[in-house]
């Protein structure tokens, strides 16, 4: 993910469910256990885990994001990976939108991948 800093923003780009050493744990389906977990949600968590920590470097809250655009290689994700927000973010209003992407993203095991604004007013 990169993160660059432009006025009073953070823009965030190319978040994935992925690390150094490939897609995070539950990206893709369990064969032995398809029910456990959904891959979208374990990319999500890691999408919003990598959001916050960024922010945090930043000395602002996840909270502060006034936009956060999902592009999705299937749509019908939309909705799932939308819980991964309002857990992060209970009762905040959620700045999202989402479109439908051809696969395969940068990475083929994944089928979303988020961008972020978030404020963070400079101060001094």
């Amino acid at each position: 993910a990169v993160a660059v800093r432009s006025g009073d923003l953070i823009l965030l780009s190319g978040l994935m469910g992925v690390d150094e050493d490939g897609p995070v744990a539950g990206v893709q389906r369990d064969p032995v256990r398809p029910w456990f977990d959904t891959p979208i949600e374990a990319q999500m968590r890691c999408i919003v885990a990598r959001a916050r920590a960024v922010c945090e470097q930043a000395g602002v809250p996840l909270a502060n994001a006034v936009r956060i655009q999902h592009f999705h290689t299937d749509l019908a994700e939309f909705h799932p990976s939308c819980r991964a927000w309002q857990q992060a973010l209970p009762g905040t209003p959620l700045p999202i939108s989402a479109i439908e992407v051809p696969a395969p993203l940068a990475h083929p095991d994944c089928s979303v991948q988020a961008d972020l604004w978030i404020y963070a007013p400079r101060t001094g």
